[in-house]
């Protein structure tokens, strides 16, 4: 159905070429018909782009650049010349990027289209008869010159598209392997013959709260340091001296500088060979002794967990400002400041220490400021997001105001918008209900998000986070309480936060005793966040 789209697209606006050039009267004309079309694209792409790049990349944008950009070309030559327009060699260069961006098919198809342009251009200005009375065989040369492009979009089509479907193929298996990974205990470090490490799982990560970028490329004794059964420090010639492939189970090794000191592992160590049968990489699998499993959910890890994240974004940030590249850069800086804000949080709320700070607040006003400072990181996530008050008039405040008043409502709100609580934690909290909206609504098209606020009866306020968001099941709505999500980050763009904002939601809502509940509209296609709170 895409392809009969995308040969859609080529015929209407080569159709609509040679209409205009049977209407016009002159090339003069049909130079300035071309400036209707630039100017259109121009001004779409400044609209859309404004918002978010994300239109373009989708079906729909491609074939939208495909009809206005084969216009615009065709266009271009007739009004130029025609066959001896020196904007000739823009459809021999077309026609390759169209083999590239669709199909070989489609480019056949464009170039088939632009040789009826160019064919009905000559026959509506009557230019054949001088073509053959002065110089016949240069009709036949620029068809030529058109045919022969046909090969060589051929080849490149072929050869790019080969390549785009092995790397897809890759691209799902390293993904596969990596969900698999993620899910293994052990410490699985690869290095060469020389013990430099070249690849290691998220294990190693977690264990040594260290992103890969700080642990490749580096000696292996330099990033691991391991003591024997016997106490002593594990150097290159002790391992050495151990046979390779042999399991070393039965001797124990503790792991220095882990979260929790004094690991034990058991090693392994194996050989790994190429196609010859040498020698070119070493594998070290480290299995914990101690089960973790059960303290999977603790304090300790769960922090660790976002702190690795905070690491890893921070290195490549870094990346990225040595090489003066500044695309996503935004982004990633406002995730980590986010990341760095909910490690802080998460501890504050475990701290023993922690006490409430009880006030009287206006919910509204607070809830108001808190979307208009989410509004920019709305926007780099290319998503709308908006707030209101609702169930809320000119009638609730008339009593507090004078005839024919005609100032804002939202200033009037305090009397009737306030409850007792903690303001810091609110905000947090609120905070926190909008940017998983955010996460979650920037996975979808035209995203958006609503912030609103209402009175569900004289003693309790609800406030609501709607936004668009994918298919989601009744019993998947727990996992948006999860540290990291389970398995609905990667069904949605959760992957972006730190992962605490949804157990961040769970602690702060339980500690100032406002409860959340979370619906689904499938009709809609929209999640609700109702927070509750008691006057």
């Amino acid at each position: 159905m895409q392809f009969l789209y995308a040969v859609f697209a080529v015929l209407l606006s080569s159709s609509y070429v040679i209409a205009l050039g049977y209407l016009a009267l002159s090339s003069h004309i049909l130079q300035r018909t071309l400036v209707f079309p630039v100017i259109i694209l121009l001004l779409l792409v400044y609209y859309v782009s404004r918002k978010s790049w994300k239109p373009f990349t989708t079906h729909l944008g491609k074939l939208f650049f495909l009809f206005w950009i084969i216009l615009i070309v065709q266009l271009s030559v007739i009004a130029t010349g025609g066959l001896q327009s020196p904007f000739l060699i823009l459809i021999h260069l077309l026609m390759i990027a169209i083999s590239l961006f669709f199909s070989f098919i489609i480019a056949l198809v464009f170039l088939s289209a632009s040789i009826v342009v160019l064919l009905s251009h000559m026959y509506f200005n009557q230019t054949v008869p001088s073509f053959i009375a002065n110089d016949p065989g240069l009709i036949v040369l620029h068809f030529a010159s058109l045919v022969t492009i046909i090969p060589l979009a051929y080849v490149l089509s072929h050869q790019y598209h080969l390549k785009d479907a092995i790397l897809s193929m890759l691209h799902l298996a390293i993904k596969t392997d990596e969900a698999i990974f993620d899910n293994i205990r052990e410490l699985i470090i690869i290095t060469d013959t020389d013990y430099t490490i070249l690849s290691v799982n998220d294990a190693v990560e977690k264990t040594l709260q260290q992103p890969r970028l700080q642990i490749i490329k580096k000696p292996l004794f330099e990033s691991i340091f391991l003591k024997d059964s016997a106490g002593n420090l594990v150097t290159k010639e002790k391992i050495e001296s151990i046979s390779l492939g042999e399991d070393t189970q039965n001797e124990l090794f503790t792991l220095m500088r882990t979260p929790i000191s004094e690991n034990r592992f058991t090693l392994q160590i194996q050989p790994i060979k190429d196609l010859h049968g040498k020698i070119n990489r070493i594998s070290f699998i480290f299995s914990p002794i101690n089960d973790t499993s059960a303290t999977a959910t603790t304090t300790l890890v769960t922090i660790q967990k976002a702190q690795v994240k905070y690491e890893a974004l921070l290195e490549d940030i870094k990346n990225k400002i040595s090489k003066k590249s500044s695309e996503d850069l935004t982004v990633e800086i406002v995730s980590l400041e986010k990341i760095e804000k909910d490690i802080a949080a998460f501890q504050q709320l475990q701290d023993s220490n922690f006490r409430l700070s009880l006030g009287k607040i206006d919910l509204a006003q607070l809830s108001k400021e808190v979307t208009f400072l989410e509004k920019d990181f709305a926007t780099l996530l290319g998503v709308s997001l908006n707030f209101k008050i609702q169930n809320f008039g000119e009638n609730d405040i008339r009593p507090l105001t004078v005839e024919n008043f005609h100032g804002s409502i939202e200033n009037f709100t305090g009397p009737f918008f306030k409850a007792r609580c903690d303001m810091r934690l609110l905000s947090v909290l609120t905070k926190k209900l909008i940017d998983l909206m955010l996460y979650i609504a920037s996975s979808q098209q035209s995203p958006v998000v609503s912030v609103s606020i209402e009175p569900k009866n004289k003693k309790v306020l609800t406030i609501k986070v709607v936004g668009t968001c994918p298919l989601l099941q009744k019993h998947e709505f727990s996992k948006l309480y999860e540290p990291y999500y389970g398995d609905l980050a990667t069904k949605m763009n959760l992957q972006q936060g730190s992962g605490l904002d949804g157990i961040l939601i769970k602690m702060i809502s339980e500690k100032i005793n406002a409860p959340i509940s979370i619906a689904y509209n499938s009709k809609l296609s929209q999640l609700s966040f109702n927070l509750e709170i008691v006057r």
